[in-house]
């Protein structure tokens, strides 16, 4: 390379490498025995110039370098220590002189970064803001969700197949999508993914010489770039932006999840929220990883609007709303364990089944979910007693062991009727428990259609149709689908099932009951034991100036159970509005205080008018 570079203090902000009108500012931390720097190359050639950083241009131990380029020239750079090429952890896009690297599945070779200039005119955009109560969560893997052939999308398995989605996320009433991660992480695995999950699997690939890939993308990453083999056209920022445009536009929030590996600095982390908030208008983040600095996050002021979700948080040193709404979340597993072992019928289960179904703290959110990326699906989990990841090559030895699920007598498909129709009404089952608890439901993609995995609850490298959607469920599992958009509509229409506080038990509202009974055989008498499988709960409450009354009916039991309810307002009668066994919609008598509930199953009434009575008429003479 003809040009000279020469280099001069720079300025310790921002990090990275940014252009600054005359050049780059430089601002990095590199180690080296002997000697560190940056390699220089302008677009399209091989010629590299190598500038060495001196001690003169180091503060502590970050180098702030101010390097001169010629104006109206595109150069590409790379960061290296001693004879090692480094990279730089808060670059914002590759070069596009390795976009071959970077497509899914090849594995990086290179490290080369560009700078990039771009603007992005985001017109319009406002955030949803929707509080927790009135969120509906929806886990979607980037490239899983439209990969498959039946997505019918031009560009599958990218961003831009998210974005021809959109209709059918709006028709389904999800206010939230929740990204696995989309940044740039390399999904071939190999010895530089020093975390101990991938390098195991890592050195499962040394001794059987297999190529495996990292299908979710938990490791170390370059954390400020959307993934390239995510883009359709090799612009994945755009690409992104347009998407998060567009959901933002239907009403529905973009969170993002990031793992970070413990004992990560706090700086990082704090760079990399405020980029994607700042750059991405990204509503809020799901972090993963243990031991991170939560109470850092929870205070920064820059985040201050942004969901926030976790294992848990110490809420006596965070700033927990942001205009009134809660903006932190906890997101663990005992709601699922607890409520599958619930929804299967095990025993002492109910009095903490109940509790969960109405657990909503006033000052944190909580994330309710009965599937997640590493368990079984809703299907499977009425489908198989114990995981099969044969698949994962790993002789069945990964994932979880315990997975509370019940195969309704047969391990696996089955073509016999009674297995298939029971396995259906589980499959309801579960979605109403899920969707009508008082905390934020959490849907993972698929789940609403019947998705299967084949029992493996650990598909971490399965980049195939295990792993993507198949969208031909919407018509083989058409009625399950429906049913659970019937659900879904009733929680967003019904304010009694997302309220802002914890049910009192008591009436609050003045209308005659309190905002949630529990009732038995006995109307008014809870009956809650550790053998007992049925119980009742009604809501009361106000939507507005009208009243609303439900009484949801469940039992898990394997026999029917009788169970009471109490009698309407007077006007009114109860009208069944759904049921995962199957009944039709139909009036109860008036006098009727007590129902049969068929064996696993729930049963959902409301309050209605009641119909007026006819009498007979006198005819004319």
């Amino acid at each position: 390379m003809s040009t000279v570079f020469t280099p001069m203090t720079g300025r310790d902000y921002p990090l990275g490498v940014t252009g600054d009108g005359d050049g780059w500012n430089v601002a990095c931390e590199l180690h080296a025995m002997s000697k560190c720097g940056i390699r220089i190359r302008e677009k399209g050639c091989t010629d590299v110039c190598e500038i060495v950083f001196s001690d003169l241009l180091r503060q502590g131990n970050l180098y702030c370098v101010h390097i001169p380029l010629e104006a109206g020239k595109e150069y590409e750079y790379s960061f290296f220590a001693d004879d090692r090429t480094v990279a730089d952890p808060y670059a914002k896009a590759f070069a596009e002189s390795i976009a071959a690297d970077l497509a899914w599945g090849t594995g990086r070779e290179e490290l080369w970064y560009r700078v990039s200039s771009e603007t992005y005119d985001w017109e319009d955009d406002t955030f949803p803001g929707t509080a927790y109560e009135d969120s509906i969560f929806y886990g979607i893997h980037v490239r899983g969700f439209t990969r498959h052939p039946s997505s019918g999308c031009k560009h599958k398995g990218t961003f831009a197949g998210v974005a021809e989605k959109m209709e059918y996320l709006k028709e389904l009433g999800i206010t939230a999508i929740e990204c696995m991660p989309l940044y740039e992480f390399d999904e071939v695995i190999s010895p530089g993914m020093d975390q101990a999950y991938m390098l195991e699997r890592y050195r499962y690939c040394e001794r059987t010489e297999q190529k495996k890939i990292n299908y979710w993308g938990y490791c170390d990453a370059q954390y400020c770039m959307p993934k390239y083999a995510y883009s359709s056209k090799g612009n994945p920022q755009q690409e992104l932006k347009d998407l998060i445009r567009m959901l933002h536009r239907a009403g529905i929030e973009f969170i993002m999840q990031i793992y970070f590996r413990e004992r990560t600095n706090y700086r990082f982390i704090e760079e990399v929220l405020r980029y994607w908030a700042r750059e991405y208008h990204v509503d809020g983040f799901h972090l993963l990883g243990n031991d991170l600095p939560m109470r850092e996050i929870t205070t920064d002021p820059y985040l201050a609007d942004r969901k926030l979700i976790y294992y848990g948080f110490d809420l006596d040193n965070a700033n927990i709303t942001y205009a009134g709404k809660r903006r932190l979340a906890v997101f663990d597993d005992h709601y699922m364990n607890l409520c599958r072992c619930f929804l299967k019928g095990d025993n002492d289960t109910i009095q903490e089944a109940f509790r969960l179904i109405r657990n909503n703290p006033d000052r944190c959110g909580c994330i309710n979910y009965l599937t997640n990326h590493d368990t079984m699906t809703i299907a499977d989990m009425v489908s198989y007693d114990r995981k099969h990841n044969e698949e994962n090559g790993e002789n069945n030895a990964d994932g979880r062991d315990y997975n509370y699920s019940w195969n309704c007598g047969v391990e696996g498909p089955s073509r016999k009727k009674p297995v298939v129709e029971l396995r259906k009404r589980m499959m309801r089952n579960a979605m109403t428990l899920l969707i009508l608890s008082a905390g934020t439901p959490y849907i993972t993609a698929g789940d609403e259609l019947g998705r299967s995995t084949r029992g493996n609850n650990n598909p971490y490298c399965q980049d195939n149709e295990l792993n993507w959607l198949n969208w031909n469920l919407t018509k083989t599992n058409r009625d399950y689908a429906a049913y659970v958009r019937q659900i879904l509509t009733l929680r967003k229409q019904c304010t009694l099932f997302r309220k802002r506080r914890e049910y009192t038990m008591m009436d609050t509202t003045g209308c005659g009951y309190p905002d949630l009974s529990v009732h038995s055989d006995e109307a008014w008498k809870a009956k809650l034991n550790n053998y007992d499988h049925a119980m009742g709960l009604m809501y009361c409450g106000r939507n507005g100036a009208k009243e609303e009354l439900y009484y949801i009916a469940y039992n898990m039991y394997w026999q029917d159970a009788g169970l009471a309810f109490p009698r309407p307002p007077k006007g009114k009668q109860w009208k069944v509005i759904a049921d995962t066994a199957g009944a039709q919609e139909e009036l109860i008598p008036t006098e009727q205080d007590l129902m049969t509930v068929t064996a696993r199953s729930i049963r959902l009434m409301t309050a209605v008018s009641e119909a007026p009575k006819h009498s007979k008429g006198r005819g004319s003479v």
